[in-house]
């Protein structure tokens, strides 16, 4: 049994509707040209097979529109709650709550939008595009929910819950517009160390997780695309959303 002495943080955002855009999370411990999460907490709107095969193949997916939610990191309902050296790159909203605490030590390089008409109009158009994506048929079933050690090609996924262990590669076959809607009914969850891979010229901006209830991104997890979740989202200490 391995015991992690190193104190945890991370995020709560108690919400109606958890929106967490790709590219815009990143954690302080990671190098380079990204940047990463401390750790990440979602709250309300917010496995362990191996598959047989090593890659599947759907129909085209089409891209959702986040209207208005597109320019934030962040769009939650009720409370957002930082308690680590986490940086946010972009704006938050939150709406209808006013509560956002935590920051410092956590940053956030944007705007702070809280129960005005600009934190309303995100709110709006995160859920509508989870309803859309939501609503999308599947074309393709993530056989036990089991992402780890798997290729997916563009298409819409389909499980009652998922979860990642190891790596996930996205491969958009060279079509940079390729988009991946990835559905669980309920929970999102990844082990630590694990991470989803952008290949073939995918890119996170086309890349959407809509999860039923709760996603939880384990500690030191490279996770990308777009996260639309009702219930809650945690990202644990040096988990990044890229």
């Amino acid at each position: 049994m391995r015991t992690n002495t190193e104190p945890k943080s991370h995020y709560r955002f108690r919400l109606n509707f958890w929106k967490v855009r790709g590219s815009h999370l990143r954690p302080s411990t990671f190098s380079g040209a990204r940047v990463g999460l401390g750790a990440l907490g979602v709250g309300s709107l917010a496995f362990i097979t191996v598959v047989a095969f090593s890659s599947n193949t759907a129909l085209a997916a089409t891209t959702l529109n986040l209207g208005s939610a597109a320019s934030y990191a962040v769009v939650a309902g009720t409370t957002i709650t930082n308690t680590g050296a986490t940086v946010i790159t972009g704006s938050v909203a939150l709406w209808p709550g006013s509560s956002i605490t935590g920051f410092g030590p956590g940053t956030i390089s944007g705007a702070t939008d809280a129960a005005n008409a600009a934190s309303l109009s995100a709110q709006n158009a995160a859920a509508a595009a989870y309803l859309v994506a939501a609503g999308d048929t599947p074309t393709a079933s993530v056989v036990g929910g089991i992402l780890g050690g798997t290729t997916l090609t563009p298409g819409v996924y389909h499980a009652p819950t998922m979860s990642l262990t190891g790596a996930l590669t996205l491969d958009a076959g060279g079509v940079p517009s390729a988009v991946f809607i990835i559905q669980s009914d309920s929970t999102l969850l990844t082990a630590s160390n694990s991470s989803v891979v952008l290949a073939g010229s995918a890119q996170a901006c086309n890349v959407f997780w809509q999860v039923g209830s709760t996603a939880t991104l384990g500690t030191s997890t490279i996770f990308s695309g777009t996260i639309l979740a009702l219930t809650s989202v945690i990202v644990d200490t040096g988990a990044s959303v890229v």
